[in-house]
């Protein structure tokens, strides 16, 4: 009920046309009414009687992620062209949006909710201390040791460190690369962390702008237009 009240709270706030936007102080995320509503109300959204869609980076955080792999291991030292064999697997799968896919899988997994719930609640974003205990991150380990190692690096001094870095890196590509153009552009949208609301007319090409500010950061998403 506690869920519900808080769906209807939000609902009417952009009823009455009462707005707020927020940057996080550390993530650098942009939180407004749209961010505020859950995943199941977003189709109901609309403006002059036309409705919205969402333009979705798959697996968005895990492949932010490719770009810290990419600064801290070095390919050329792979002589034998195996000994990262687990980055270029994690790697390909968040460039395909499978991973979510290959880990459930490996697991034995059908409920894709929850499996993102534990994912990140026992990988990226649990204390250090939890990633040598909880089983999905035990078994992410034994798949993926090398990312795994990084993860554990890049929580070092505080376990959070991880998720403000690829919070900020999020902030740099969506509100600072995609959004500035499209308000320059004049071009309707609302951020939503890692995606983009707009009109249908505009999602293709906002999906393609999108990829074009990931690429500066030799990131290559698959888009999907919800």
């Amino acid at each position: 009920m506690n869920i519900v009240k808080s769906w209807q709270l939000n609902i009417l706030k952009i009823a009455d046309h009462d707005y707020f936007c927020k940057i996080g102080d550390k993530s650098k995320r942009v939180f407004t009414n749209i961010t505020s509503i859950p995943k199941e109300l977003r189709s109901c959204l609309y403006i002059n009687d036309e409705d919205l869609v969402e333009c979705d980076i798959s697996n968005s955080q895990p492949l932010l992620f490719n770009k810290f792999l990419l600064e801290n291991y070095n390919f050329d030292e792979d002589l034998f062209n195996d000994k990262y064999d687990d980055i270029k697997l994690y790697i390909d799968l968040t460039e395909k949006g499978l991973l979510y896919d290959y880990l459930m899988n490996e697991w034995g997994l059908t409920n894709r909710k929850e499996f993102k719930k534990d994912f990140f609640a026992s990988i990226f974003y649990c204390k250090i201390n939890s990633n040598h205990h909880k089983i999905y991150s035990k078994k992410f380990n034994s798949l993926f040791p090398n990312v795994m190692a990084l993860i554990l690096k890049m929580k070092e001094g505080h376990y959070n460190n991880l998720s403000i870095q690829l919070q900020n890196l999020e902030a740099d590509i969506i509100i600072k690369g995609v959004s500035t153009q499209l308000f320059n552009e004049n071009i309707n949208h609302y951020t939503i962390h890692d995606g983009i609301m707009c009109y249908k007319n505009d999602a293709e090409y906002i999906s393609l702008l999108i990829k074009e500010k990931m690429s500066l950061y030799s990131l290559y998403p698959i888009i999907k237009i919800k």
